[in-house]
Order: structure tokens, then sequence, then C-alpha cells
């Protein structure tokens, strides 16, 4: 009589981890994903070394075999994260997934909190709260600061990194993958599917779960160049989601507003755009102001404030010079300054020349300045306005004149 050996028990969560070159940063994340306070049974850690040049794989197969929860795969080079994921989803058994990167740290509550929060609520993502592990380079607060149970899809796309705990059977069951090759925002394009089919969206903040890294030798995916193209095709593919599979219309507009301010306007910024060359900055300005032709109506555009307002009006026409002006106020950090003439209200570009803004902006609103156009400039302008206009009333008259006496 011979016994079938007996399928080990589903893990609670299964992490995925991703690893290329992880550096000295690697052995702080596993022993922050061996520190978990589950059972072993409960977690099972599939480690995928994507070709790393620098010993890591020797450092994923060393933690293997002090910990038998431990499944490391080994394959060349995908050149991004997407694929790596992939095979790790394929591998999981856990009843949730949670993706986590090489360089960062979890706490060692987190998974078991995670998931006590999920089979709670029913939940089929669940967000933590995610800090940084230095100091930021740039301050900003802390999206998550409470616990939301049922937590609104346009806060949600706040956060679209995929260091989320998401139901496994959800992922399965919509065939939902990160997209393969170099894709940017892949990880958007994969939380965007998911939090478009969740029941629920949760919302974890009572307390630091994940610290996150920004690497000081500039490794992160993130501090690759960008193509606009490819960038912006990301967004779209986002967008599309969005109007496709949500049926609530202000909701999708909502998300939308969300996904073009923070991850397309951004580019637009003066610590970018100004550094950009100027076919570079035409290029985001064409890619960024179809992607508004496409998406973003007249209502969502006015609930803007006003400076990426200004932005995304003059992205629609490719007016390169009005977005460097405003990269350059938002550089001196002054917000949006205007000049009131004749009732109407200007936007001053760096070439002197200016641009009509009356549509757009109202005096009084929070972030404008102002400022009455001096005397003398406008008494010039109008000179030059009228002399041009003399001389071509002039011109008029003498033409006529010529083609009655050759009548």
């Amino acid at each position: 009589m011979t016994t079938e050996s007996a399928e080990p028990p589903e893990p609670r969560i299964s992490a995925v981890l991703p690893v290329y070159n992880g550096g000295p940063y690697l052995r702080d994340c596993l022993d922050s994903l061996v520190k978990q306070d589950l059972p072993a049974t409960d977690l099972e850690i599939i480690a995928i070394d994507d070709g790393s040049t620098d010993g890591s794989g020797d450092v994923l197969d060393e933690y293997a075999a002090a910990h038998p929860n431990i499944l490391v795969l080994h394959q060349e080079n995908s050149g991004w994260p997407g694929q790596p994921r992939n095979r790790g989803i394929e591998r999981a058994r856990g009843r949730y997934l949670f993706f986590v990167d090489g360089d960062d740290v979890v706490v060692s509550s987190a998974f078991r909190r995670l998931c006590d929060f999920a089979d709670e609520h029913d939940s089929d993502v669940v967000n933590p709260k995610m800090v940084p592990l230095e100091q930021p380079r740039f301050k900003r607060p802390y999206l998550l600061k409470e616990t939301v149970v049922d937590g609104q899809l346009a806060e949600a796309f706040k956060m679209i990194s995929p260091q989320k705990l998401v139901r496994r059977s959800m992922v399965m069951d919509k065939n939902i993958r990160f997209p393969e090759g170099k894709v940017r925002l892949e990880d958007g394009i994969f939380m965007s599917e998911a939090y478009l089919a969740a029941r629920r969206v949760s919302f974890l903040g009572d307390r630091d779960y994940y610290l996150k890294r920004t690497r000081d030798d500039m490794q992160n995916i993130s501090n690759h160049g960008i193509s606009p193209a490819h960038y912006v095709g990301s967004l779209t593919r986002m967008a599309t989601n969005v109007r496709e599979r949500c049926a609530d219309t202000r909701v999708a507009d909502d998300i939308i507003s969300v996904i073009y301010r923070r991850k397309g306007l951004r580019r637009l910024r003066a610590d970018k755009f100004l550094k950009y060359q100027r076919s570079r900055r035409a290029d985001w300005a064409r890619q960024l102001g179809q992607f508004a032709k496409t998406f973003v109506t007249p209502r969502m555009e006015r609930q803007l404030p006003p400076l990426l307002r200004l932005q995304s009006v003059f992205a629609r026409r490719a007016d390169v010079p009005a977005l460097y002006a405003l990269a350059k106020l938002q550089e001196a950090g002054a917000g949006l300054r205007v000049v009131s003439s004749d009732g109407r209200l200007f936007l001053r570009l760096t070439n002197g020349n200016r641009r009509d803004v009356t549509k757009w902006v109202r005096a009084g609103e929070r972030g404008v300045t102002v400022a009455q156009e001096p005397l003398k400039k406008k008494l010039r302008r109008n000179f030059r306005r009228y002399t041009s206009l003399g001389r071509r009333t002039v011109h008029r008259l003498r033409t006529r004149a010529a083609r009655k006496s050759t009548g």
C-alpha cells in the first residue's frame, strides 16, 4: 500500500520579491521577511533572482538554505520587474499576495496584521501605511493617516506602487498581471486593474508597516531615463481601464484627475521641466496635451489649482514658452503671478511676450497674485499698436488712390 505525500497547507500570504543586484540592502530586506511574527507555515517567500551580477543570487540561496519557507527562482535578466513578479504570482500558493522590493524593509508585525484585517473585513486589496526608510529628499505628508475599511477609489489611485496586500484568487480569476518588458508605470497598470476588480479596497493606517528606501546609488527603476511617449502611453492604458471598467462617470473622472495630476502634470514641474532640453520639453507638452484632449474634461480641468490648470491648458496647445514661464514661477516659489491690463489677465513669458489667461484664471483665487501693468509699459505697447494701425491705414489709402488713378 502506498500513501501519497500530503499537499502542504496553503500559506496565509505569499511575499513576492524580485531581485536584481540588491547590493547592501538585500540582507536588510530578507531579515525583515524572515522575522515576520507569523508561523513559517503561514508565510512563503518567493524570491526571483532576475539575473543579478553582484552576488545577490548567492545571498538568496543562503537564506533559502536556512529557511524552508523561502523559494528562490533564478533566471536570465528580464530588464524590468514585471516579468519576475508575474513568475512569482504563478508559483504562489498563499491566500494573499504581497509584493516587496529588495531595497525595502517590512515591519515584523505587518503581514500578520494585514492578513487579519483582510480576513475580518473581506478586503480584496489592503493598502498599508508606507513611510520613508531614510530622511526623504522632499517633505510630504503620509498619504495614510487613518484606517478606512471602504476606501474611495480616487484615494486608492494616489497609491499605485505594488506594495499592497492583494487577494490571490482575485488576481488569478481576473487574470491580472504586470506588463512585461520595459513598460513605465507597470506597477500602476497592475494596481489600477486590481483596484477596479476589487469588491473592497481598504486602507490600514494605524501604524507604520512598510519602510521604503530611495537608493543612494540611483539603482531604483524610477531613476532611469523616461520616454515621454512610453510614459504617457502607460497613463493612457490606466485611464482607458478606468473609463471601461468604472460605471460611475463622476468617479471615473475623479480617478483620472488623480492620475493626470499626480503622474502626468508632475512632468511639467519646475524640478523636471526646466532640466529638459528644448526638444524634450516640446515632446512632453505634445504627449500630455494629447492625453488631456482624450481624457480630461473641461470640468476636470476647472477643478485643478490655478497653476496646474494653466499647465493643462498650455499642454493642450503644446505651448512650450508658456509652460516654461509657469515652471519658472514655480521654481521661484511665488505661486501664479499674472498681470491685469484693460480688464484682462495675462501671463508674462520670459521672452517678453504674454498670454491672455482671463478665461482660465480669476483674480482672488488662492495662489494667484495679480499685478497692474506699469503705466509706461502699457503706453509703449499701445503706442506701438496704434502706430502700426496708423501705418496700415495709410498704406490702404495709398493703395486705393493708386488703383483709382490707374483705373
